[in-house]
């Protein structure tokens, strides 16, 4: 049974190079006892296709009873594949080579997990400078969210003003600057600058160690 058994002058079809078009003449191949099917499409163009939709100089199939809708993809998204070392700060902030977790009965799926959220490395130094950065970072932001009643769970809106803290190595020091329309990706935004330096006072101070 082919493609286009039934098709009839007058038929409107669709093909991939010229869009619609109907069969204005239809005629037997006896050699290939397939019946020939010629299109006139709505652009002007006159094609001759079998009764498979295929034309004599192409191996596959290009005319259709109606359009064949087609989603262009993007560019594939990036996975994260480094699997060895888990980093896993629920337990005391602690490196694990991934064959230990696995004998306590993390199987491939939860391992795949694991990497997704970005606490696998392959290498156990990485790993490790991964881990003392994760780690600062998540403390910096318990300190603020416990300290800063106006900056508990605080991120910058559009055109919003916030601030944020750095580490001067030439006064060997934590100080305030302040970001408009920038979302850094590195940084624990402040709503008030009167929090940012609360924060600064506090680490400056010694009163809280980021590397606890």
């Amino acid at each position: 049974m082919a493609y286009f058994d039934g098709v009839k002058i007058g038929d409107r079809i669709w093909s991939f190079e010229n869009g619609y078009g109907k069969v204005i003449d239809l005629y037997s191949i006896e050699e290939y006892k397939l019946n020939a099917i010629i299109v006139k499409f709505e652009n002007g163009f006159i094609d001759t296709y079998d009764s498979n939709g295929k034309k004599k100089c192409n191996e596959n199939q290009t005319l259709f009873w109606d359009k064949i809708e087609i989603e262009i993809p993007g560019k594939p998204k990036i996975e994260l594949k480094e699997k060895e070392y888990f980093i896993d700060f629920t337990h005391g902030w602690k490196l694990y080579p991934y064959c230990v977790k696995h004998t306590d009965g993390y199987d491939k799926e939860y391992k795949t997990y694991l990497a997704n959220a970005g606490l696998t490395r392959n290498d156990k130094e990485i790993a490790k400078q991964a881990l003392k950065q994760i780690k600062r970072f998540a403390r910096l932001l318990a300190l603020r969210d416990q300290e800063c009643h106006n900056s508990r769970g605080y991120f910058p809106r559009e055109l919003d003003e916030y601030y944020y803290i750095y580490w001067d190595s030439n006064d060997q020091k934590y100080k305030v600057n302040n970001a408009i329309n920038k979302i850094f990706l590195n940084i624990i935004p402040l709503k008030t600058k009167e929090d940012a330096e609360l924060i600064c006072d506090i680490l400056n101070e010694d009163r809280f160690d980021l590397e606890d």
